[in-house]
């Protein structure tokens, strides 16, 4: 009786280890199945990204106050054109009554949750914005990602409205349709922009030992050669 006993124990506990060993034998062949698809580990190998020699960012807070100043000036003018309908209204009788109190505090609230709204919406998008320069073209990540080449650029400028002069931002405008928008050090890296546009379409850029790092002492984290350079 104890023998049997024994087998009996022991059953349930072989039947618990088959699995195991259908685990093992389907993850070598799993194993073997990739190793022969894909050589020389074809999987895991990936080519090296390409280091951006320059990384510009536009300036949060000349977009968000400049932006809110204007939300603001909208919700002014909407709201007293509500109180001039109304004051014409009584005036010729169209209504009996003033409306009530909760009714104007309603407006008000109405554009109040606007310019909020307004201002998450630029702040976020501003904030995942980052204009990445490398030798041969630039590239803007964010929520419309755009890459445009050094060579295929046909003119240059520098647009500077009263509030970039203000925060010391500034815009530089690429031909054809791209846009470097309100980045510290404008003129620095305007100069900078000239010189990658020229040095790609083959140009001899004059001025090339000693004055070639003239004019970029201001860059915001350091000269705009050093790899990531940052202008947060």
């Amino acid at each position: 009786m104890g023998k049997e006993e024994k087998r009996k124990t022991l059953k349930p506990s072989n039947e618990l280890a088959r699995p195991r060993i259908h685990r093992k034998v389907i993850m070598y062949l799993l194993v073997s199945y990739l190793s022969i698809s894909y050589p020389n580990n074809q999987i895991s190998k990936k080519s090296p990204m390409p280091t951006a020699i320059y990384v510009a960012r536009p300036n949060i807070r000349r977009v968000v106050l400049v932006d809110a100043i204007k939300t603001l000036l909208l919700c002014g003018l909407f709201y007293a054109a509500v109180r001039v309908n109304i004051y014409l209204f009584l005036r010729y009788r169209v209504l009996s009554a003033e409306p009530p109190v909760y009714l104007q505090y309603a407006i008000i609230g109405v554009l109040l949750l606007l310019l909020v709204v307004e201002l998450l919406t630029v702040y976020r998008k501003h904030t995942i914005m980052v204009y990445d320069f490398y030798p041969e073209h630039i590239e803007l990540y964010g929520s419309k990602p755009q890459t445009l080449s050094w060579s295929m650029v046909e003119d240059v400028k520098l647009k500077r409205s009263l509030a970039d002069r203000v925060f010391g931002t500034g815009t530089i405008i690429l031909k054809p349709g791209f846009r470097i928008e309100h980045i510290e050090a404008p003129e620095a890296v305007f100069t900078y922009v000239q010189r990658l546009v020229t040095q790609a379409k083959g140009q001899v850029f004059e001025g090339q030992a000693g004055q070639g790092m003239a004019g970029y002492q201001n860059y915001p984290g350091g000269y705009p050669g050093s790899p990531r350079s940052s202008s947060a």
